[in-house]
């Protein structure tokens, strides 16, 4: 997966991801050249792309295949090389490229195939996954999310989680922007789950499954900020206090279904969608809201 960001913003909610300033990669390599049951003892490293340096502890496998690291993290995102290194005599070294984010924990189970490749093994639908702290951006900085950029992840392989802990789980404001392109996207345990304002623009794509889960309201949009929320398969906002989707200030709200019929779901106890002001726009297609 990669993740590029341009300028400085916070993402906060805690110590998290194998504490300050480390994030924790853990998973399984599941086989090598197609053998399961040849996964012990593999070394298992991060390493600065630069200049080959080694980021915090190797690790070796257990006799399952699992593995854990703690890697140092450098301002909010830090690009690694992941390095696998089977056992002599027939040793033979596979890698990939990654961009981490700070207080994130990544879960990623991969399977090692000559000449040195490292595939995301999905077959559980486990695959990759990133538990992310909230975010909030401001002041013109921009934040993009994506699998396109390196070859062993796409959108579609990743799963990327937020846990608001009763706090907004994504808020941008001031000109800054962010991007999510995923497989699947979550954010739960939200007061406001995607709040935008001040000319603010967040777009988030999930190819599978888009979810929302707050307290006040599920997408809230003012003063001429722009979202944009699509998903393929099935898209729900669920606010158990406030409205499903709210803009004001002349700002917008655009639900896109991917590959229709999609199961969508938008709903608020004050209401599904509340237009404050007659300049605000909300797009919702044509069978999301609740009845």
């Amino acid at each position: 997966m990669a993740l590029i960001v341009t300028g400085c913003f916070d993402v906060t909610g805690g110590g998290g991801g194998g504490g300050p300033g480390k994030v924790t990669i853990s998973g399984m390599v599941t086989s090598v050249d197609g053998d399961a049951g040849d996964v012990f003892g593999i070394s298992v490293e991060a390493r600065d792309p630069n200049n080959g340096k080694r980021l915090g502890k190797s690790t070796q496998t257990s006799v399952f295949g699992a593995y854990q690291l703690k890697v140092p993290a450098k301002g909010f995102q830090r690009l690694i090389q992941l390095v696998f290194t089977t056992p002599l005599p027939f040793s033979q070294t596979f890698s990939e490229f990654f961009l981490i984010t700070k207080k994130s924990e990544v879960f990623l189970d991969v399977r090692l195939e000559s000449p040195g490749q490292v595939i995301i093994d999905d077959v559980d639908g486990g695959g990759y996954q990133v538990d992310q702290k909230r975010i909030r951006i401001g002041d013109g900085k921009r934040l993009i999310f994506s699998g396109t950029e390196f070859s062993i992840t796409t959108p579609q392989l990743a799963d990327f989680t937020i846990d608001g802990k009763s706090s907004d789980c994504i808020r941008a404001k001031k000109n800054s922007s962010i991007v999510i392109n995923v497989r699947n996207f979550t954010a739960t345990n939200c007061k406001v789950g995607i709040k935008a304002s001040e000319r603010a623009i967040i777009a988030i794509n999930a190819s599978e499954s888009f979810e929302i889960s707050s307290r006040d309201s599920g997408v809230a949009s003012t003063n001429q900020a722009f979202t944009n929320l699509s998903s393929g398969e099935k898209f729900v906002i669920n606010s158990s206090d406030g409205f499903g989707i709210r803009a004001g200030g002349q700002s917008s709200v655009v639900v896109d279904l991917l590959a229709p019929p999609v199961d969508c779901e938008i709903f608020g106890v004050r209401g599904d969608v509340n237009q404050d002001s007659a300049s605000a726009i909300i797009s919702v297609p044509p069978g999301c809201l609740v009845p």
